[in-house]
């Protein structure tokens, strides 16, 4: 009697343990398509040959997809940032440099004074062993910020309760600073309310100076002469584009498809270039050129940016985009290619409309992703482009030290338990092979450049800067931050602003009200104590 009472009692056990273990997983699956964790970010060691740390990866969705006969990417190196994210505790406050403003100034050379053959900072990274800073001798800078407003390019944001975001460029108006940078160019408002235009080294090239009459662009030729541009508005016909509605965020967007012509006001550009006897030359630059042209990014941009770094470069037929060796002009990727942009790092990114590719520079497709659907869950996982291509897009397109920026878009579906759908729509980091950098819990990635990250805190809204390795260069502590150009970043608080290399090294002291960004080799900085002044970071 004891041994079937003992019998029972132990296959009542065994009923309840697998009952319990059968409601932990459903509760475990329920709380996953809820949102509440995400197993694709839990972070796994990657074993390596090397005795290097290896780096935290997050695996893609998909196993990487090689060509045949492309190289092995367990050969070659890859990226290696530090295991975890850092732990160290943030402090308060910035640490504020003991030199002042006015002492900082005083202190830097004219460039003039410099012995030794030296070339402004248009191109190339910021070194502290190469580079020195030093001080224009400008005359006619008012001692104010601004004297009139302007309109500036922004970016509105719009989230949608489903999680997917829509990005798009509108128009704010702003207080002008006194001095502005054009790929090095200096524009200074006068007194009376006129301009001037001066050269990168601070020669005056035009006393009067109308914006209105002659844009002075950041675009280039193709022999990287600078562009200014004048514009006039002709009646013509133009194509109407049809519309469809866009499954993430229900706006109606362009299908690239078009239903017949209207008659519109449109505007008609000229393009010059400054000779140098200083008077302006039409160019053969066209707006139907931009396309071939395009760097992916538009902003003021270094010279060497969009640049490629092997013997491969992309060209365009009008239509579709290949590459082509540029010692012999042999095609080796004949044009198939909606977009494609050229090597940087060892690897090109190109795009087909589907997929997303990752060459190497023999020209073979090492990984490819689109869109997958998991067995258990209805999961689409895509890669696609950013909304807008300003500074904010920075990172995209182009490898650096081992990442390149990729915006993704996840739609998770079921209907084995219940009906559920969670979007997810942002940007992180990706080696070649498809896998993702771990980034620190509660941060979004803001811009990539120079192998650095810049990262907001998702609470806070601080900045701060993490390096390709994962750790810290600049701690999130700052209430504004630009991501890094030729190696140079701004950053500051509400008080107070500097500029920073990429070890975190202050360049310009955090003394100033105002830093411009780096812009062909030129710095503008103002402060109430000393006004306006202009830098050039000069490289050997």
């Amino acid at each position: 009697m004891r041994s079937v009472l003992r019998t029972r009692i132990k296959k009542t056990v065994q009923i309840v343990v697998w009952l319990a273990l059968f409601a932990f997983f459903l509760l475990a699956a329920v709380l996953y398509q809820r949102g509440v964790y995400d197993i694709r970010n839990v972070s796994r060691v990657r074993e390596q040959a090397s005795s290097e740390e290896p780096g935290p990866v997050t695996e893609p969705a998909t196993e990487p997809e090689s060509s045949p006969g492309s190289e092995d990417s367990s050969a070659s190196s890859s990226p290696d940032p530090a295991t975890e994210p850092p732990t160290e505790e943030v402090p308060q406050t910035p640490p504020v440099p003991a030199v002042t403003a006015w002492s900082f100034t005083s202190s830097l050379p004219n460039p003039s004074d410099l012995s030794g053959s030296y070339r402004k900072l248009d191109s190339g990274i910021y070194s502290s062993e190469t580079c020195v800073l030093a001080r224009l001798k400008l005359t006619g800078l008012q001692n104010t910020f601004s004297l009139s407003e302007y309109e500036v390019r922004a970016i509105q944001v719009t989230e949608y309760e489903h999680g997917c975001i829509y990005s798009e460029e509108i128009t704010e108006t702003a207080d002008r600073p006194v001095v502005l940078l054009r790929a090095g160019y200096i524009i200074r408002e006068n007194k009376d309310g006129s301009f001037s235009l001066l050269s990168p080294d601070g020669n005056l090239l035009r006393d009067r100076y109308d914006e209105s009459e002659l844009m002075l662009t950041t675009l280039r030729d193709e022999n990287g002469n600078l562009l200014f541009c004048s514009t006039k508005y002709v009646e013509e016909e133009v194509p109407v584009p049809v519309l469809a509605k866009d499954e993430y965020t229900g706006r109606m967007m362009p299908t690239g498809e078009y239903s017949g012509t209207t008659t519109e006001t449109v505007p008609v550009h000229t393009y010059y270039t400054l000779g140098d006897d200083f008077k302006m030359h039409p160019s053969d630059y066209e707006d139907d050129k931009a396309a071939s042209m395009d760097p992916g990014v538009v902003f003021d941009s270094p010279l060497d940016y969009g640049k490629t770094t092997c013997d491969l470069e992309r060209y365009f037929t009008g239509r579709y985009w290949g590459y082509k060796s540029i010692s012999s002009g042999q095609i080796v990727v004949y044009p198939k290619y909606t977009k494609a942009y050229n090597f940087h790092d060892g690897y090109a990114l190109a795009y087909d409309g589907n997929l997303m590719y990752v060459l190497n520079e023999k020209g073979e497709e090492i990984y490819s992703v689109g869109c997958v659907w998991p067995e258990v869950f209805w999961t689409k996982f895509e890669l696609t482009v950013p909304d807008t291509n300003g500074l904010e897009s920075l990172g995209t397109y182009y490898f650096s030290h081992g990442w390149t920026r990729v915006r993704v878009r996840e739609n998770l579906d079921t209907y084995k338990l219940y009906y559920y759908i969670k979007d997810k729509d942002y940007t992180t980091l990706m080696d070649r092979n498809g896998n993702f950098f771990n980034l620190p819990a509660g941060y979004s990635l803001v811009g990539y450049s120079d192998g650095v990250l810049l990262l907001q805190q998702e609470e806070s809204g601080l900045y701060g800067y993490m390096n390709y390795k994962g750790q810290w260069i600049a701690q999130p502590i700052y209430t504004y931050a630009h991501p890094f150009i030729s190696g140079t970043a701004v950053l500051g608080t509400e008080n107070a602003c500097g500029m920073i290399d990429t070890s975190g090294t202050f360049i310009i002291p955090a003394q100033f009200d105002y830093v411009s960004d780096l812009s062909g080799g030129n710095v503008a900085v103002y402060d109430a104590t000393t006004g306006w002044q202009v830098f050039q970071i000069l490289t050997k």
